[in-house]
């Protein structure tokens, strides 16, 4: 582990996303999840969310469906990171170093606070999901809950898609960093738009 009081100052952008990132610095111990990396970030996104669904069901002529009327109280996401390195960088020039830059991209690209907006705009945009009932089930509260929670599942599943997608076109377009991201890129441009 390498403990931020170990390292120089970072600059007041960096530290605003080691902040907003809730990062943690790492190195040796382990091989690179692919061969040749000299580094890797990793994040763990987690959801919450608190709500109070009212349903109904209904009887079909071939079968019964349950409405769901969503109604939630907060949505929140949270992001934290780490930053693993084969070989620990000099603290002197730490925060200027290439690879150090590259890494901290993507923990920019996943601790981007719109990612939190966009789950929070994709949980709320139904307010009614209609779910069909097997024969053998009974829908109890517990049965509706599930029914909630794979719908917020799957909107989380969009948003941690999207962060993944972003990993592995920043490590396409700079070779793991190796070169720069071309200005013309919607990588720059999301790094752009996410500068504090």
């Amino acid at each position: 582990m390498i403990h931020l009081d170990e390292l120089p100052e970072p600059p007041e952008s960096i530290k605003h996303w080691i902040d907003a990132g809730g990062l943690k610095i790492s190195f040796g111990g382990r091989q690179p999840s692919n061969a040749g990396m000299m580094a890797e970030t990793t994040y763990r996104m987690v959801h919450r969310y608190r709500s109070n669904p009212r349903w109904t069901v209904r009887q079909t002529t071939s079968n019964r469906i349950c409405q769901i009327r969503l109604r939630f109280r907060s949505v929140q996401l949270k992001t934290t990171h780490e930053i693993w390195f084969l070989e620990r960088p000099d603290s002197d020039g730490f925060w200027k170093n290439p690879l150090v830059l590259h890494e901290l991209d993507h923990l920019r690209l996943s601790a981007d606070p719109r990612l939190a907006v966009r789950f929070q705009e994709l949980v709320r945009q139904e307010t009614l999901i209609e779910r069909s009932v097997d024969d053998d089930e009974s829908v109890t509260a517990r049965w509706v809950q599930n029914q909630v929670d794979q719908y917020v599942q799957n909107q989380f599943a969009k948003v941690s898609d999207l962060a993944s997608i972003r990993y592995r076109e920043l490590d396409r377009l700079t070779a793991h960093g190796r070169r720069k991201i071309p200005e013309d890129s919607e990588i720059a441009k999301a790094l752009k738009e996410i500068a504090p």
